[in-house]
């Protein structure tokens, strides 16, 4: 079974963290401890995909997790 995809609860609540940890120049551990399990859930939700579509999305959202962490 596929992992829900992100709603726009998710995204705001990740945009809030996001801005926050701007003030500061870096992000904090709260910050750094969601991100990463945001990008392990979408790895997961990648591998157990029902269709190519589906996987590269998710796979899109790991990148982006990733990528915040790396920025951070």
């Amino acid at each position: 079974m596929a992992a829900p995809v992100e709603t726009a609860d998710m995204r705001s609540s990740m945009s809030t963290r996001v801005s926050n940890s701007r003030i500061s120049g870096k992000l904090d551990e709260q910050s750094e401890h969601y991100f990463r399990q945001r990008e392990e859930a979408e790895k997961l939700a990648a591998k157990n995909a029902a269709s190519d579509e589906a996987r590269r999305a998710h796979q899109e959202l790991a990148a982006e997790y990733a990528a915040r962490l790396r920025a951070g």
